[in-house]
């Protein structure tokens, strides 16, 4: 859809003019003092083991002294972690203050940008993020290439609405998927009582 073809009050906007994207780092692994403290750090593998969109907890979590050993940066709640690389997609919006390891390009949205809006449409693009990774050992979002891709924002009210008909959608698919799977169990447990009958004569 080009620029020209939005509805009214659509824009086209780079991700670099909406948003604060943030990297994030590592402390030593082999300095003690800088491991289980009570800041959250996420990686990659967090959120691919997430259920839903939020992320309230992490595996691993540093101390103050480790957080200020590295250059990561606490996120406040209601940011975009994405993944960029290893792999490049995983995303999630935090619950509570979190930081993340350097396999994150992560979003602080603007006030006219609704977070969960920004989730959909990244989510939407993730095989075009991919395609934009660039790497020898793996692929790897730049900040640079994300803060040039370029998103649709309808006014503020309208991102509201499309959030609340996709998740509606997306409930109903889930809720589908969950039926679907009790009826597949139905029928392995039913098929053998039904053969036995067939081979009895009793259908």
């Amino acid at each position: 859809m080009s620029i020209s073809t939005f509805p009214n009050g659509w824009k086209k906007y780079r991700i670099g003019d909406i948003a604060e994207i943030v990297s994030g780092a590592t402390p030593k692994t082999k300095v003690k003092k800088y491991w289980g403290g009570n800041i959250l750090w996420a990686t990659p593998k967090d959120l691919g083991q997430l259920n839903s969109i939020e992320i309230s907890d992490t595996e691993r979590k540093i101390t103050k002294v480790g957080y200020e050993s590295c250059s990561t940066k606490l996120l406040p709640p209601g940011s975009v972690l994405l993944s960029s690389r290893a792999p490049i997609g995983h995303l999630a919006i935090n619950t509570k203050p979190m930081c993340t390891n350097q396999g994150f390009k992560s979003l602080i949205p603007q006030d006219d940008i609704f977070n969960r809006y920004l989730y959909w449409v990244l989510k939407n693009s993730v095989t075009k993020l991919q395609n934009m990774g660039r790497g020898c050992t793996f692929d790897e979002l730049s900040k640079g290439l994300l803060a040039s891709l370029e998103i649709p924002v309808p006014p503020l009210d309208e991102q509201h609405r499309i959030v609340a008909r996709i998740e509606e959608l997306t409930r109903r698919a889930e809720e589908a998927r969950r039926v679907l799977c009790e009826i597949e169990e139905d029928l392995v447990s039913f098929t053998p009582a039904l053969l036995a009958k067939a081979f009895r004569g009793e259908l």
